[in-house]
């Protein structure tokens, strides 16, 4: 007689266990005892769940397909083979009795074939038998959803418990001595390092290779060779679990001790939202072409201006570096002008940045508060759709479950959201520090005496000589203005302030000149 094994478990823990070599070894030694020609090596599902058969798309499913008539498939109990439904599980047994295959629960002695299919007594044994299974698997599964679900709801409380330990993100741990969850350390470390660098402007590439160059252990703690990638370190900034918030089955859990400040999250969260059509190298050694970023635009077509590079001439020691429209390249604006980056940088930082501060910092924030509370309203009603329909996923209710998965979606996008708007306030918050940490950086002293100008705009561009320079001013400017409108053509530019008002235009010829007309070169 020819047989086949069949084997399943449905925990992942239960591959350390030892429930896949005793049910494999207990079908060889039935096998070798009765007298079964054992077919081909066993076909075992791990870590599959069979209370709605997914075992049936798996190894289950590839065995039904490959067995033969007259054949037997081994097995240690009726619950190896699922904990559907009794009627689906029973109807798929006698489709596959009907095609000549023997079914025989060994460790139970149920055998199930042609000849007893339609015996009353071993029917009724095997739909009561599924019954059971699947009555015993719902009760389970409810009993573990109220555990969670109590478990969830102390979390959200501030009070963990151990069994929420497998949701902990990575560079946290369960202290089973204090009950409670900690940092691990040497983790942690790397986390505010993340964090810290890339609020300062440094790329999430750059910061990538940086890691890897000292050699710094990535975060999983089975593969610490692995090398850092860009897709990790972003999952690390997006995560809020390291601002002291986690985000667990439609629970926002707050007993997680920060590793990072609120702050310092939201910053990155912004920047996240920024830097997301932000192109070209900005690492260590390459220039920052452009220190408006995405905030310069062509008054023409109000498309982005590009900085343009231009090789080093024979009679220059270095490159050029000149504003362009970008959709001049593409055919959607007609102005073909370019203009040098040098002077309008040094023009629009000297007279604007110089400038009393009240004129510069936006004023109002109550828009960002009033959009951050209907955010919040929107936010709660969708978590509580989304546990009204816990009861009904756990029954199996497939529209319960799409409802769900769409409002996870809808509760995603407000969360990620209000991250931004958080970080959009937080800005707001320290833009006067900001003010004048650019001010100190570019040494922006007002201008008083005719005879200080020059020294004024002079000192200015040797400062933006400096890479480092720019680049912090790359990650301050869209804090601090809405945008820089060039007229190209006109060789003129005007800032729009953060509240939306525009400032006069500044023309650069005439402004150049006005200050070579004092006697001095620029």
């Amino acid at each position: 007689m020819n047989a086949r094994i069949y084997g399943r478990f449905s925990s992942k823990p239960q591959e350390h266990g030892d429930s896949k070599r005793r049910q494999i070894d207990g079908a060889n030694k039935y096998a070798a005892h009765n007298g079964y020609v054992i077919m081909g090596t066993p076909y075992f599902d791990a870590g599959v769940s069979g209370k709605a058969g997914a075992n049936l798309r798996k190894e289950l499913g590839r065995l039904l397909a490959e067995a033969q008539d007259g054949e037997t498939i081994l097995f240690e109990s009726m619950e190896r083979l699922g904990r559907q439904h009794p009627f689906e599980l029973t109807h798929m047994i006698y489709q596959a009795v009907e095609r000549g295959i023997t079914f025989n629960a060994y460790d139970e002695g149920k055998i199930i074939d042609k000849d007893n299919i339609k015996d009353l007594g071993d029917m009724f044994a095997v739909f009561t038998g599924a019954a059971t299974g699947y009555v015993e698997n719902q009760r389970k599964m409810a009993k573990l959803l109220a555990v969670n679900e109590t478990s969830f709801k102390q979390a959200a409380a501030g009070v963990p418990s151990a069994n929420f330990k497998k949701y902990l993100p990575l560079a946290f741990v369960w202290d089973e001595k204090k009950k409670a969850i900690v940092h691990d350390e040497a983790k942690a470390a790397i986390v505010r390092r993340i964090f810290d660098e890339y609020n300062a402007g440094t790329g999430r590439t750059t910061i990538c290779k940086r890691l890897n160059q000292d050699k710094v252990p990535t975060l999983y703690a089975k593969n610490k060779s692995k090398a850092w990638l860009e897709t990790s370190l972003k999952k690390i900034l997006r995560n809020e679990a390291y601002a002291g918030v986690a985000n667990v089955k439609g629970y926002r859990i707050t007993c997680f001790p920060a590793i990072v400040s609120r702050d310092v999250f939201d910053k990155a969260q912004l920047l996240l939202k920024r830097n997301r059509s932000r192109h070209g190298r900005t690492g260590d050694k390459s220039r920052i072409n452009n220190i408006f970023g995405n905030l310069a635009f062509c008054e023409t077509c109000n498309g982005k201006v590009a900085v343009n590079k231009t090789a080093a001439h024979k009679k220059r020691n270095k490159p050029s570096y000149s504003f362009k429209c970008r959709n001049h390249k593409i055919g959607k604006c007609k102005c073909h002008s370019m203009r040098n980056v040098s002077p309008i940088e040094v023009l629009a930082l000297g007279t604007f940045f110089g400038g009393a501060g009240e004129t510069i910092l936006a004023k109002d924030g109550r828009k960002l508060q009033e959009k951050r509370d209907a955010l919040e309203h929107r936010l709660a009603t969708v978590e509580k759709h989304m546990a009204n329909l816990l009861g009904l996923v756990a029954e199996g209710d497939k529209d319960a479950k799409r409802l769900r998965d769409e409002r996870r979606a809808e509760r995603d996008a407000i969360q990620q959201e209000l991250s931004t708007l958080a970080g959009e306030i937080t800005e707001k918050s320290h833009a006067p520090e900001m003010l004048s940490e650019l001010r100190d950086l570019l040494n922006l002293n007002p201008v008083k005496a005719v005879a200080a100008v020059k020294n004024h705009f002079v000192n200015i561009r040797a400062k933006l000589e400096n890479n480092d320079t720019r680049r912090k001013l790359c990650v301050m400017m869209p804090s601090l203005i809405q945008g820089l409108v060039i007229n190209l053509p006109e060789n003129e530019f005007h800032i729009i302030r953060k509240d939306g008002t525009k400032t006069d235009k500044i023309k650069v010829f005439d402004t150049i000149d006005a200050i070579r007309k004092k006697g001095f070169s620029f």
